[in-house]
């Protein structure tokens, strides 16, 4: 679970600004709270961020997003970080920090960066409340080097002691140890350093763009099918299947460039099936039958006319929403299935507004006492309700007057009733608000 994340100096954040899942004070909703150990503290399964236009919402999601694959990939380029820092500063060093809960510890994992080169770069792990150094590891001007510590009295085995000192050893100059130790062999790798890894693997990021990458396991996982399908009918999408119609190699040539048709083609084998999303978006199977003749179908959406027959449609004649379920329906296949920490930017986005109720009731109906998340922004002013949600569940951000985002929570204000809450944060006085500076006859 994300317990805490801190970024600083990242696009509109200057200040180190601190998103929170710990437990407030509020009653409501025992059910919205994950409750670990003793000597760690409760976490939110939830939370919803709003603000108004460029207030830096997805800038959050944006610093969770691009420090997670820089963490799990590295530098694109091997000489230079590409940061994209807070531009009215002159400062070049962009900072993130994680708390994160997983196998029942709690981890501290950050660093510091600049255009050429990694800071700093420490690992923590929380027990009974005491912080104990994994590593620890921080470029030394004077020596034009890194120098890495290793908590040895934690890290008992002494090959795995070795084995990080050899991997912080190799790690370039823009490369995290983490990175290093996540992109080779991990036979000495600690355990505890592995949980971090796999939790930062299996967390999961999405934005407003729509994917459909996933109607390859619609046509060829039935258990998925029918998973989707129920969620489809208890949403009222009107859907009746989802499949792959034949169209013949023939009648792709005019979306799709020979060259490509080709390279394609020429790697498939009977066994195997090839996706292609088209530049319209049109989503591509290709594959092979027993005499070896190349099938191209076309993933198609029907629906069941007044005399029974199926008329099929293209994806792309569907409404932005209802694509956009097309990204939101597998999470929550996920959340039914697995603990799953879930990262949405704009989860409202072209969706009716009880839709948009709708998943968050269906997320907290499957994770009931398990450790999942569900983490969005939105402008869905129908959201900020406290049946719905807690109050540490709310935040806001805003811009100051030196256009560095702030963040904050709706807790931190005095109690609001719920028939208030919205007017007040429309009227401005919760802040996060967009100042609209219309004349009356204007």
């Amino acid at each position: 679970m994300l317990v805490r994340f801190k970024v600083k100096n990242y696009l509109s954040f200057n200040d180190e600004v601190t998103f929170a899942m710990f437990r407030g004070e509020s009653n409501n909703h025992y059910d919205h709270v994950y409750r670990t150990n003793e000597n760690q503290a409760d976490i939110l399964k939830s939370s919803i961020i709003y603000g108004a236009n460029a207030s830096g919402k997805t800038n959050l999601i944006k610093a969770i997003d691009d420090s997670r694959s820089y963490i799990l990939n590295g530098s694109s380029n091997d000489d230079r970080i590409g940061i994209k820092k807070y531009k009215f500063n002159d400062s070049n060093v962009t900072s993130f920090e994680y708390i994160i809960n997983t196998s029942g510890y709690e981890y501290i994992y950050g660093f510091d960066i600049s255009p050429f080169r990694v800071e700093k770069e420490w690992c923590y792990r929380i027990n009974n409340k005491k912080v104990n150094s994994i590593y620890y590891r921080e470029f030394n001007d004077a020596k034009d080097s890194m120098h890495t510590t290793v908590n040895e009295t934690l890290i008992e085995n002494s090959r795995e002691t070795e084995y990080l000192h050899f991997s912080a050893d190799a790690c370039r100059t823009t490369e995290l140890l983490l990175t290093r130790l996540n992109n080779q062999n991990k036979k000495y790798l600690n355990k505890e350093i592995s949980e971090i890894i796999e939790w930062f693997k299996n967390l999961n990021v999405l934005h407003t763009d729509i994917d459909n990458s996933n109607f390859f396991k619609l046509v060829f996982d039935e258990d998925f099918y029918k998973e989707y399908r129920g969620i489809l009918e208890l949403l009222d999408i009107d859907i009746d299947v989802i499949n792959a119609q034949d169209v013949g190699i023939e009648f792709v040539k005019n979306e799709i460039p020979s060259t490509v048709i080709n390279s394609i083609t020429s790697k498939l084998t009977r066994n195997s099936s090839t996706m292609f999303i088209s530049g319209s978006n049109n989503f591509y199977i290709f594959s092979l039958d027993k005499d070896n003749d190349i099938v191209v179908r076309k993933v198609m959406i029907g629906r069941e006319d007044e005399n029974g027959k199926m008329v099929y449609f293209d994806i792309q004649e569907e409404s932005e929403g209802t694509r956009r379920l097309f990204n939101i329906i597998p999470m929550l296949i996920e959340f039914k299935k697995h603990k799953s920490v879930f990262i949405i930017d704009e989860i409202d986005k072209s969706m009716h507004t009880l839709l948009t109720r709708a998943l968050f009731q269906i997320f907290f109906y499957y994770t009931k006492g398990t450790s999942s998340q569900l983490i969005a922004t939105t402008h869905d002013t129908n959201l900020m309700d406290q049946s719905l949600f807690r109050d540490d569940e709310i935040w806001y951000m805003k811009k100051n007057f030196f256009r560095e985002s702030e963040l904050y929570s709706l807790s931190e204000f005095k109690e609001i009733a719920d028939d208030e809450l919205i007017s007040d944060y429309l009227d401005g006085r919760l802040g996060a608000i967009p100042e609209i500076n219309l004349k009356e006859n204007q």
